[in-house]
């Protein structure tokens, strides 16, 4: 496999290799421990702590590592998906490290932290691209999956991270970003306010010997009203008892700007207490993924109470909690920039500049859920009826949201004469069929005095372009396999007494081809065998919007 990228430092040397493809973003070097000997697949080179090239990795890839430790002490690799570096291999007693990096389908930043010794020794960033869709079209998707279904394109753990801008939390995944991006900015804050913290002064009431009282109005009302305890004297020919009890004046920090904001962060702490107890009760809750998410939560659980622990905000009572922000939190610079990352919690970025890094599904996984809300879309607007804000309805349950699924969620579009109902996943299980089948969109259309008559729409995010394939079918399209699984569901999904239920079954796989997709046999199949390929992407619908009124008008 070709090298793609070098890299050597005082203490390791590093050989990527694999497929690239130009990005102006590219891959990022940051050399944490001296300067560093980067050289690109261009032979380019650079000696700097810092450097980056053109050049990105496309989803999916297989990348090769090899590291080897110039020190004597074991060298490490690791990635915030364990999955991605399972497939390396330590040697020579852990001094050098190979083997395999599985890129997933996540687009964005992908990182990588080289460790010598267990000191991080160098951060090497790759920019991963989509390859069947370009970076808009995926972007599009993204857009219109969240305007639909609030978290459903982005996750609260993720491969891959990419700035973006919400307009405010709307579901746990994007409130778990921003929950990431005001700790930061919270800690660079309290260090300041922790310096010089806003103070008040209260009276607070203590026992004086009589030798101690002073001329100020408060020992003078005690004195008056022949308040304290103990034997009578006299001082300055006034008398007095021994000890008085006198209100003095003494500074504190249970402010009400710091009582806002111990508020504010006990209903974080809560709200994540939520999602962590539903993340642990998930039944994948000690895969891979599952597992780093909650070490994620933790970590961000453990930095909040740290917070709340140090400086002003341990010694605040909760009791009094002020409705509106006190003036300190804009007036003074540190408070402003505390008042700004709680706000970023609780409202988004409407109220604060900035982007935060945020994780979003697999490709894959947008498309599909993209795929579903195009279907009902276009449906919709066959039939001459408005389409549902939501369809499907969603399922908020920890930091995940998905699409509900299942007959019970389907969605009901009734016009022009015709009832449709769209199901989102429903399952085909038991006798007759040997085995349950669980297509991705089942579409059934009723009319007065006529049978119901089905059909399949089955999202894939794949797309076979090799020239062998061109010749046989006549135009890039969905792999053999999947076209294989669509007479599947046509031949296995039948009745109680095994009659046929669906009329009509069509792959949907991203692509936007010109007309002479028409003429191939993926379009012409779907008039002679009723099973065939339906092209789909962000602002290229014709084919779905076709395909649709050619099964709605039969009959």
């Amino acid at each position: 496999m070709t090298e793609i990228l070098s890299i050597e430092t005082a203490r390791v040397r590093l050989s990527w290799g694999g497929p690239t493809l130009p990005d102006e973003g590219g891959v990022s070097v940051r050399s944490l421990r001296g300067p560093a000997q980067i050289t690109t697949a261009s032979r380019t080179r650079v000696a700097a702590p810092d450097a980056s090239a053109p050049l990105a990795v496309p989803e999916e890839a297989v990348l090769t590592l090899w590291a080897q430790s110039r020190t004597g002490e074991p060298v490490t690799v690791s990635h915030r998906d364990p999955a991605q570096t399972s497939g390396l291999v330590q040697a020579d007693g852990g001094r050098v490290l190979h083997g395999a990096v599985r890129v997933r389908d996540r687009a964005g930043r992908s990182t990588f932290v080289v460790r010598v010794g267990g000191r991080p020794e160098v951060e090497v960033s790759w920019r991963v691209l989509p390859t069947k869709l370009s970076v808009r079209e995926v972007a599009q998707m993204r857009a219109e999956v969240e305007a639909a279904w609030a978290g459903g394109a982005r996750a609260a753990w993720g491969s891959a991270r990419e700035p973006t801008t919400p307009d405010g939390p709307g579901s746990a995944p994007a409130w778990l970003a921003l929950l990431r991006e005001s700790v930061y900015r919270l800690d660079l804050a309290m260090a300041a306010i922790r310096r010089q913290p806003d103070v008040d002064l209260v009276r607070q009431p203590e026992q004086r010997s009589a030798a101690r009282l002073r001329g100020d109005a408060a020992s003078l009302a005690a004195i008056r009203k022949r308040r304290g305890r103990g034997a009578w004297g006299v001082v300055a020919g006034v008398p007095v008892r021994e000890t008085v009890r006198v209100g003095v004046l003494r500074q504190t920090e249970d402010t009400a700007a710091h009582r806002w904001m111990r508020n504010r962060l006990d209903r974080s702490l809560a709200r994540l207490a939520t999602i962590r107890r539903e993340e642990r009760a998930h039944p994948y809750a000690e895969h891979a993924s599952r597992r780093a998410l909650g070490e994620d939560l933790a970590r961000l659980d453990g930095q909040l109470r740290r917070l709340l622990q140090s400086g002003p905000l341990q010694e605040v009572s909760g009791a009094r909690d002020p409705k509106r922000a006190p003036l300190v939190l804009r007036r003074r610079p540190a408070y402003r920039q505390a008042f700004d990352a709680l706000r970023l919690l609780d409202r988004g970025l409407g109220v604060a500049e900035g982007e935060v890094e945020a994780a979003w599904m697999g490709t894959a996984r947008v498309f599909e859920t993209w795929a579903a809300l195009a279907v009902v879309q276009e449906a919709a607007a066959a039939l001459g009826v408005e389409a549902p804000a939501e369809p499907f309805g969603a399922r908020r349950v920890g930091a995940s949201v998905r699409v509900r699924r299942g007959g019970a969620a389907s969605v009901r579009l009734a016009g022009s004469g015709a009832v449709l109902t769209i199901a989102y996943e429903p399952r085909f299980g038991g006798p007759p069929a040997l085995l349950a089948q669980r297509p991705d969109l089942l579409l059934t259309l009723a009319r007065p005095g006529r049978p119901a008559r089905r059909a399949i729409l089955d999202a894939k995010y794949r797309r076979e372009d090799s020239a062998a394939y061109v010749r046989r079918h006549g135009a890039a399209g969905p792999p053999e396999d999947s076209l294989g699984d669509l007479h599947r569901y046509r031949d296995a999904i039948v009745g109680r007494e095994g009659e046929p239920l669906i009329e009509r079954v069509a792959a949907l796989f991203p692509s936007a081809p010109d007309e002479t997709f028409r003429d191939s046999r993926l379009w012409q199949s779907h008039g002679t065998v009723g099973i065939g390929a339906v092209p789909l992407a962000p602002g290229a619908r014709g084919w779905l919007r076709q395909w649709l009124a050619d099964w709605i008008g039969e009959g």
